[in-house]
């Protein structure tokens, strides 16, 4: 279980989201974003009784409402193996670094169904390569580099406080 998820305000104006045809399909959504069932892989398993009772909802209210949500596209949904995957999960909840990147690929392998899971997997392969310790390096070592050439070349670097800083 996460102790929380990244949820964009842009999720108001997303064009998949807001044709969602009811209230309760947003709800839905916004419940299988934040609900104590997911996982960092933005896939897990969700029995329709956990659902059922944490919505309040009837088991033909909660079918319909799954249905609009996979069918605009938001969600993936296995029913024989009972778990959901949010679409574009990774474009708001990203590996932040190595050890994330390790949790985030345990939970993708134990996702049961194999359509999922192979869905899963190439969407946060996609996403992880964006993540590369290297290009951080060395963005930053451009940043510095920049910083460097035009601190010895301003005007600011000739005032009498830079000047202090300097020497000391």
């Amino acid at each position: 279980m996460r102790d929380f998820s990244k949820v964009s305000p842009k999720v108001w104006r997303n064009r998949d989201f807001r044709a969602l045809p009811s209230i309760g399909s947003r709800l839905l959504f916004l419940y299988l974003m934040t609900s104590e069932h997911q996982n960092s892989a933005g896939c897990f398993r969700l029995p329709d009784g956990y659902a059922l009772y944490d919505l309040g909802w009837t088991p033909e209210e909660y079918a319909e409402r799954l249905r609009e949500i996979e069918a605009s596209g938001l969600a993936l949904v296995d029913r024989e193996t009972s778990e959901v995957f949010i679409c574009g999960w990774f474009d708001m909840n990203a590996a932040m670094n190595d050890r994330h990147a390790q949790r985030i690929t345990r939970a993708i392998s134990e996702i049961e169904s194999d359509k999922l899971r192979e869905t899963v997997e190439a969407a946060f392969t996609t996403a992880d390569a964006d993540r590369k310790p290297d290009k951080v390096k060395a963005a930053r070592a451009k940043v510095v580099e920049a910083f460097e050439r035009t601190a010895n070349t301003s005007s600011l670097s000739q005032t009498g406080y830079m000047q202090r800083r300097a020497s000391q």
